[in-house]
């Protein structure tokens, strides 16, 4: 098992793992895009852009060179960084 830092690349990788580890709650609850936007489940790359752009650092934990989860991080220092003044 192996732990590594995103990188852009990742993009496509993350929104699928968050998503999907998400999924089972959007099923029970009946969530959908419509009643619930922003329920993780229906997490996008775009929200993972953004997600970095905002300063977060996303780190990927792999098993056989295969994603299997996820994190995301956002130490103080990089919140205040990207904080407007």
């Amino acid at each position: 098992m192996q732990i590594r830092e995103a990188t852009p690349e990742d993009l496509a990788t993350i929104a699928m793992l968050v998503s999907e580890s998400n999924k089972d709650v959007a099923v029970r609850f009946g969530l959908n895009a419509e009643n619930c936007p922003k329920h993780p489940s229906f997490y996008t790359e775009a929200w993972v852009r953004a997600d970095l752009a905002r300063g977060e650092a996303y780190f990927i934990v792999e098993e056989n060179f295969k994603p299997i989860g996820c994190v995301a991080y956002m130490s103080n220092a990089r919140r205040h960084e990207s904080t407007p003044s």
